[in-house]
């Protein structure tokens, strides 16, 4: 922010309205440089967050710079853009050019981001031969935005063979045939799984002789096609 003159400006307030911000403490911190002045909030906020820094005195030719922080909020699974502008006005002095008070619209584009996890219960545990097992895996999306097109892939164990696989949420399943002794069972689901949200699989094998007195490990993973953090 800047005076140009002719007289000091007093009681000066920079505005900033701060929408979609990630939550919790999506302004970090909001802060005057270059000349004494103040913001409030100064930050960490939650929500929607209306920033307003005050400066007392900026004198003619001189330079305040507002810094503010913030970590931009988006729930989707699509890269949104999201728009800013910060406007200034003295309370105390008569502004004869209020045309420039306003900035230009700062276009920031928000790519989502998402943490997957996946999970497995067997029951019953242990299991008799030819008993049929019922392995349920469970999807989870911590956030903070949508996972687009999660898809979950399971190689099924030694000594096994395919009864059956189902999805929740109007997910699909390709599978081996029944009676399969191997190959990998894949579920996805078309519909974006929302931050907070699971999603689940349920197979049901049943182990053959060959797997009596053995530990049957089965390993499971899960993509998106979001962007993740970990």
């Amino acid at each position: 922010v800047t005076n140009a003159g002719p007289g000091a400006a007093t009681d000066v307030h920079v505005f900033d309205q701060l929408d979609n911000l990630l939550n919790p403490n999506g302004l970090v911190s909001a802060a005057v440089a270059g000349v004494p002045g103040s913001c409030s909030p100064a930050g960490p906020a939650n929500g929607n967050v209306r920033v307003v820094c005050t400066v007392p005195t900026l004198a003619v030719g001189a330079t305040a710079v507002v810094t503010l922080r913030a970590k931009a909020g988006n729930t989707t699974s699509a890269t949104l853009a999201r728009n800013n502008v910060a406007s200034v006005n003295s309370t105390q002095v008569f502004d004869p050019d209020r045309a420039n008070n306003t900035s230009a619209t700062v276009v920031t584009q928000v790519a989502p981001r998402v943490d997957l996890t996946v999970s497995k219960s067997v029951t019953p545990k242990p299991v008799r031969v030819g008993e049929p097992m019922v392995w349920v895996i469970t999807a989870s999306n911590a956030g903070p935005s949508a996972a687009a097109n999660v898809r979950i892939s399971d190689p099924m164990p030694t000594d096994t063979a395919f009864i059956s696989a189902s999805a929740s949420d109007g997910g699909a399943c390709t599978a081996p045939a029944v009676g399969a002794t191997s190959g990998t069972v894949a579920c996805s689901w078309a519909t974006d799984m929302n931050s907070g949200s699971q999603r689940t699989a349920t197979l049901r094998l049943r182990p053959l002789a060959a797997a009596v007195g053995k530990t049957l490990t089965n390993t499971v993973t899960v993509a998106t096609d979001t962007p993740e953090t970990n």
